[in-house]
């Protein structure tokens, strides 16, 4: 179906960017794991995909490489909303 918003995320986006609060090594492994599983059914789009990784020290943008774009479908969206916070997950234009 049609989407307004993906029109709008392909035509402007560029990046889609996550932020990741430091957490455990084990808790880092696993959501890693289940975001290579997202952005895999989601390949091939013309998003890049920064992680910004945050520690209370600093905040480092992590870019995927090219392999790692990602079509801006709602149901990516919808998808990473299950992992981590909406104010964590945005497009930039």
């Amino acid at each position: 179906s049609y989407s307004y918003a993906k029109s709008m995320r392909e035509t402007w986006g560029h990046s889609l960017r996550l932020r990741l609060i430091s957490q455990s090594v084990s808790q880092h492994q696993s959501i890693l794991k289940r975001l290579k599983e997202h952005f895999i059914a989601f390949q091939g789009g013309t998003l890049k995909v920064i992680i910004e990784y945050c520690t209370p020290e600093a905040t480092v943008p992590l870019l995927l490489g090219k392999r790692w774009t990602v079509k801006p479908e709602d149901e990516l969206l919808d998808r990473l909303k299950t992992e981590l916070p909406p104010h964590d997950i945005w497009i930039e234009y």
